[in-house]
């Protein structure tokens, strides 16, 4: 990573129907655009473009472009400018296309990040913030140099000790997920996977380190910060949709894990966020 590179603003955006951005340029940011909502009419140069959910659109400094929105929904952006790239992140800009498509919502994920970053103003959020536009870059290069359909995957998840989970693992996880919107007891769950209750439990401490109904509350909140982040249910929905009886006891519970409140966290990835570094 060169000494100079650097993200100079990162964000969220809506934008409604008929809105946009005039043609304008800049001279020393370039800016990445990923829609995740509606869509739009994209001009990068001489270039037209119709972008749509899931598209991203790279536009180099000094490029003229603008866009305007023609999607009955709003339309709905990440966004994220750098400056001053070194020859790595030149190299890899070069391999960048003005229009491309996301894979699994992985840049979508980085991006989000970095966002998240910049909001909230973590310690050493710059950094973080730089070393994941990096990152994104050699995906974004790598989904472009991707031919016959090959796609990148970014891996997210490390079992403990490099072990493959086992097939009980897999199961009850697999039951979890089928019954997330459900209040299941351990005896059903065990019942229904076929195994001993404390054999599940040993099991499920040993090779992950935590307890059975520590793992089923941790797969809920990464199931809540998920619908908060890719949907627009409401909180109540969401509360409803994971399972819980109670919306203040849905509260209480993501509060504890996320240091802020469900409704801060929406707030933090559906309204209009902006970080300028």
């Amino acid at each position: 990573m060169s000494d100079g590179f650097s993200i100079t603003c990162s964000g969220r955006f809506r934008y409604a129907k008929g809105g946009g951005i005039p043609l304008h340029r800049h001279d020393d940011d370039y800016q990445i655009q990923l829609v995740y909502a509606g869509s739009a009419n994209v001009r990068v140069n001489d270039s037209q473009y119709f972008v749509k959910s899931g598209d991203i659109i790279f536009v180099k400094k000094g490029d003229l472009h603008e866009f305007r929105v023609v999607s009955e929904d709003v339309l709905k952006t990440l966004e994220v400018k750098f400056s001053h790239p070194g020859a790595e992140e030149l190299e890899l800009i070069d391999r960048i296309a003005e229009l491309f498509s996301d894979q699994d919502n992985q840049i979508y994920s980085l991006f989000t990040l970095i966002v998240q970053e910049g909001y909230m103003k973590y310690p050493c959020y710059t950094k973080m913030s730089t070393t994941l536009m990096i990152e994104s870059l050699i995906h974004m290069a790598r989904f472009c140099m991707g031919s016959d359909g090959e796609r990148y995957d970014i891996v997210t998840e490390k079992v403990k000790k490099g072990k493959s989970r086992s097939a009980m693992i897999q199961s009850v996880t697999d039951y979890i997920y089928r019954h997330i919107d459900t209040h299941f007891t351990l005896k059903e769950m065990a019942d229904e996977c076929g195994y001993n209750q404390d054999y599940i439990y040993r099991t499920i401490s040993n090779e992950l380190g935590m307890s059975c109904v520590q793992y089923i509350n941790s797969i809920r909140f990464e199931e809540a910060k998920k619908m908060i982040q890719y949907t627009e249910l409401s909180i109540s929905e969401i509360c409803w949709n994971l399972g819980f009886d109670s919306l203040q006891y849905f509260s209480r519970f993501f509060s504890q894990r996320a240091k802020m409140s469900p409704t801060e966290y929406l707030k933090t990835f559906r309204n209009n966020v902006r970080t300028d570094y």
